[in-house]
C-alpha cells in the first residue's frame, strides 16, 4: 500500500495554475485596453493621412489609357482642355477593369479648392491609338475617346466612381464628345 505524501506539492501546482490564469486574465484585459487605444488613435491617424482617391471603371471592350490634368503637373488645367504637352497617358485600364486614381493626402475639398475652376479634366484614350500616333498628332487632332470635366459635386454624386462608357448617373456631368 502506498501513501501519498505529495499533497503540498499538488496544492502548490494548483496555486501556480490559478496564479497563471489570473496573470493571463490581466494580460488579456491589458491587451484589450491597448487594442481600444490603438484603434482610437488609428482613426485619428487615418483622418490625418486619408488620401483623395476615386475609381475609373472601364466597362468597354477596348483597353484605355488615361491622363488627368492635375495640380503640379503644369498646364493645362481646366478650363483649358487641351491635351498636356507631354504624353502622360501611360497607365492602362484593361476592359472590364478599374483603376484607383490617387490625388494625394489632402482632402478632396482642399484639392478642388486649389484648382482654377474647381473642375478636374480626365482624358481617356484608346490604348491602340496612343501607340499608333505620335503625341504631337494626338494633341493636334484631339484623339481622345472621352474627356470628363468633373467637379467635386460630380464625384460625390457618383460615389467617387467614374464609368466609361458613361452611365445614366453621369448624364449631368460635363463630357466631350457627348
Amino acid at each position: 500500500m502506498s501513501y501519498r505524501t505529495d499533497y503540498k506539492s499538488e496544492r502548490t501546482d494548483q496555486g501556480n495554475i490559478q496564479d497563471k490564469l489570473t496573470i493571463m486574465k490581466y494580460i488579456q484585459v491589458l491587451l484589450s485596453i491597448m487594442l481600444v487605444i490603438a484603434m482610437t488613435n488609428c482613426q485619428s491617424c487615418l483622418k490625418k493621412t486619408a488620401r483623395s482617391r476615386f475609381t475609373i471603371q472601364n466597362d468597354a471592350s477596348l483597353t484605355l489609357k488615361y491622363s488627368i490634368s492635375t495640380i503640379g503637373q503644369g498646364p493645362p488645367l481646366y478650363p483649358d482642355t487641351s491635351l498636356p504637352f507631354n504624353n502622360i497617358a501611360v497607365l492602362e485600364i484593361k476592359p472590364n477593369k478599374s483603376v484607383i486614381v490617387d490625388l494625394g493626402h489632402q482632402p478632396f475639398e482642399d484639392y478642388f479648392a486649389n484648382l482654377p475652376s474647381d473642375t478636374l479634366s480626365i482624358f481617356l484614350y484608346n490604348a491602340d491609338t496612343v501607340v499608333a500616333y505620335s503625341w504631337d498628332q494626338m494633341r493636334q487632332d484631339y484623339k481622345i475617346v472621352k474627356r470628363y470635366d468633373v467637379s467635386l459635386k460630380n464625384l460625390k454624386e457618383l460615389n467617387y466612381k467614374i464609368n466609361f462608357p458613361p452611365n445614366a448617373q453621369m448624364k449631368g456631368m460635363k463630357m466631350f464628345p457627348r
